[in-house]
């Protein structure tokens, strides 16, 4: 069946009210666990935190709920203006009366709509976090010194984009008709990029890199990955770049030869055998190919949006369907490039927010099964500790609900990933600290190994609380 103008339409509304209906309901459901969840604190997190600390974050976790649903608002009502509320159409039809239309026009609309996004959501979404973290006390660094560095991030990126933009839509012009197949070219280099040659590559550009120097700690990662197939060409020590706010290790190469890369914070506060569980998990995400599955399903997931805004820069239906006029935005025989890609600012997060879960559940069993790839190859109980030494937010609730995290984590929180392990433990009756899997490595060998002075005899710090 072809699809009408007036499908779209309808897959437009009702997916719009789905999205603000659904994070409404969410947005309670998340509030109500953390709360009735307040006095209550998981075995393995006991004396990491409070039961009066708990409480507290129960009603942070409350309240930065509540203000990520007026974001959700905000952008409900965004979007409508774009579309049926005629904004695209009267960003359209001021650029194509001031540049006449072709790519310039294009540009100059996808240019605007970009900065009325950042101009709706930055403010409003730095105001409403910034006044409901100062109210707790969290993150007590300087707001000004946050705020500056912020606006100085996003106008440096929205101005970086721009030459982008208009390289892509020059480039899409030449390639006329078949202008989504080259999006679907670019969109597969990024994810190269992104997957391998940025953790190759990326990761040791200007950062200070030491090697480190225990040699009986070095023996033991190496004898493990060896006993795994693969081959330690380094072991080095640096800080964790910003946005990186998951990893913890990182075993970068190609193939079979792989250097590992520990972050200073996880070497400060772990026993070798609990980094050796981290080091487990990364193994498992390789032995298991989960960077090449993610890979492939993304690489699919946009190849369908690709021909989807393929057929759309054809048809002037796609434009009537989502409230733009055609008979601005579409031009027989032209690209349109810009104004798809325009629509699809506006519209896309919204229509396929129905699609959120299935994304986030895949990048959960993936993780979940890494974990349980360390748990069997080095221990559960290494690699409970290690999750939790390594959690810091006690800010926030421990019991999110998990149809919240669902739809808004594509990571599982940490304590479902500690009752994750608990169960297995449960379900197969091994011994926290005894490995399933045997092969020719034994982690008992190096039970004295030591990441230098800090390690001996001393028991591995806390993570304090963010309070």
């Amino acid at each position: 069946m072809a699809l009408t103008a007036h499908t779209l339409e309808i897959l437009f509304y009702s997916t719009l009210a789905f999205f603000v209906l659904a994070e409404c309901f969410l947005t309670a459901l998340h509030s109500h666990k953390a709360d009735a969840k307040a006095g209550e604190i998981p075995e393995d997190f006991t004396g990491c935190t409070s039961e009066a600390d708990q409480r507290r974050a129960a009603d942070y976790t409350g309240e930065v709920a509540q203000a990520e649903l007026l974001l959700v608002f905000a952008g409900a009502l965004f979007a409508w203006l774009m579309t049926y509320g005629q904004g695209l159409t009267v960003l359209a039809a001021a650029s194509t009366a001031l540049l006449g239309p072709g790519q310039a026009a294009q540009w100059l609309t996808l240019a605007v709509l970009l900065l009325l996004a950042l101009l709706v959501e930055f403010p409003l979404g730095w105001y409403m976090r910034q006044r409901v973290q100062k109210s707790y006390g969290v993150k007590r660094a300087a707001a000004k010194r946050a705020l500056l560095r912020g606006i100085r991030e996003t106008v440096a990126g929205y101005l970086a984009a721009l030459p982008l933009i208009a390289l892509a839509l020059t480039v899409f012009d030449f390639a006329g008709d078949y202008w989504w197949l080259l999006l679907w070219v670019v969109w597969l280099l990024y994810l190269f990029w992104r997957r391998q040659l940025g953790i190759v590559y990326g990761l040791f550009r200007h950062r200070r890199i030491r090697p480190v120097r225990d040699e009986s700690f070095r023996a033991m990662v190496r004898d493990f990955l060896a006993s795994e197939g693969l081959t330690m060409t380094d072991l080095l020590v640096t800080n964790r770049p910003r946005l990186w706010k998951h990893s913890h290790v990182v075993l970068a190469g190609w193939g079979k030869r792989r250097r590992v890369v520990i972050f200073s914070h996880a070497m400060q506060v772990l026993t070798p055998t609990e980094i050796l569980a981290l080091i487990a998990h990364d193994v498992g995400h390789i032995r298991h190919r989960h960077t090449l599955l993610r890979t492939t399903i993304l690489a699919l997931w946009g190849l369908a949006l690709a021909l989807f805004a393929g057929w759309g820069s054809t048809n002037g239906v796609f434009f009537e369907g989502f409230g733009v006029s055609r008979h601005v935005t579409f031009h027989t025989g032209a690209a349109n490039a810009g104004w798809v890609l325009a629509v699809a600012v506006a519209t896309f997060p919204i229509v396929f927010y129905p699609f959120t879960p299935l994304r986030n559940l895949l990048a959960r069993a993936l993780q979940y099964d890494a974990d349980l790839y360390g748990a069997r190859h080095v221990g559960a109980g290494p690699m409970i500790r290690a999750l939790v030494k390594l959690h810091r937010d006690y800010s926030s609730t421990l019991w999110p609900s998990h149809l919240y995290s669902l739809f808004h984590y594509s990571r599982p929180h940490v304590t479902m990933r500690v009752a994750r392990l608990r169960k297995y433990l449960k379900d197969s009756g091994q011994d926290p600290e005894q490995p399933v899997v045997y092969s020719n490595f034994d982690r008992r060998k190096y039970a004295a190994a030591s990441i230098g002075d800090h390690h001996r005899g001393k028991k591995s710090p806390q993570p304090p609380s963010t309070r």
